[in-house]
């Protein structure tokens, strides 16, 4: 008599995901696209050395990204989503960083702030 594993079928599981993120103009929409079309190029490089878990790719859309996941697991689909979701987190840094500098004010900040940091110099 044949051991196995108790199971008669393997059970595919073809999973999908769909991020959209609203930017406040299209300029930024497709700035973000664009930061983030490398990693569907890492995604590639790393399914060539191991067996192919997920493809991804994102598109500016107007004042949106859309980015669309396609996976073979739940797993495989959380972290290429975690890892577009990374990136998009650093790209609001930056540009949080952008619309905030420049000008007289923000000169006049940043002594206040350098001012208020010498004086808890011990």
């Amino acid at each position: 008599m044949a051991r196995g594993n108790g199971l008669t079928g393997l059970i595919v599981m073809k999973v999908n995901g769909r991020i959209e993120v609203f930017f406040p103009d299209e300029n930024s929409a497709l700035a973000a696209a664009k930061s983030m079309s490398h990693e569907a190029a890492e995604t590639k490089t790393d399914s060539q050395l191991l067996k192919k878990r997920s493809t991804a790719n994102s598109k500016a859309v107007g004042k949106k990204v859309i980015i669309k996941i396609k996976a073979n697991d739940v797993v495989a689909l959380r972290a290429t989503a975690n890892a577009y979701l990374r990136n998009l987190q650093v790209f609001e840094g930056i540009e949080d960083n952008n619309n905030h500098c420049g000008g007289a004010e923000d000169d006049e900040k940043r002594r206040d702030l350098r001012a208020k940091q010498e004086s808890f110099k011990l």
